[in-house]
């Protein structure tokens, strides 16, 4: 049942970042997404090595967590009301993020791995993550990423 859960759960965060196009682009954005920008919604992070840049996110206010899409891969950190900087949340107690990589739907799972508040403002969220993530059908297949770093505001 578990596992059932967690496959719908993906499913349904997955379907907000389907695509390469700048069609995809424009889809997302009509779902409430926001294109990031140098200065606004950021989020980036290095996966098994490569860079990952998202192109778009949720407003937290809207998804309630940290939510950002590259093509088809997705990163959903979790996102808690008080937050301060220096605030750490360690995903090896149950508060991991949701992650599908880039390529083929695949259920991954994160049991390892920190988010780092490092500035908070009325409006805006900033902080740093890295994790492992494990395929859940396959234990022996991990992704690491690292370098991550997101800026979210948490008001349209």
């Amino acid at each position: 049942m578990k596992t059932l859960l967690s496959l719908a759960t993906a499913v349904l965060f997955l379907t907000a970042c389907n695509g390469q196009s700048s069609k995809a682009l424009d889809e997302m954005l009509a779902r409430g997404m926001v294109a990031t920008t140098d200065g606004g919604y950021t989020m980036t992070a290095t996966i098994d090595g490569k860079p990952w840049k998202a192109q778009a996110m949720y407003p937290i206010s809207a998804n309630g967590s940290i939510h950002a899409c590259y093509q088809e891969s997705t990163i959903d950190l979790p996102y808690w009301e008080g937050y301060k900087p220096g605030a750490k949340t360690d995903f090896s107690h149950g508060h991991g993020p949701m992650f599908a990589p880039p390529g083929p739907f695949d259920l991954y799972t994160v049991h390892a791995g920190q988010l780092n508040i490092t500035r908070v403002s009325p409006d805006w969220l900033e902080g740093t993550f890295f994790f492992t993530a494990v395929l859940q059908s396959d234990p022996s297949k991990k992704i690491e990423v690292t370098n991550g770093f997101f800026r979210v505001k948490k008001k349209p």
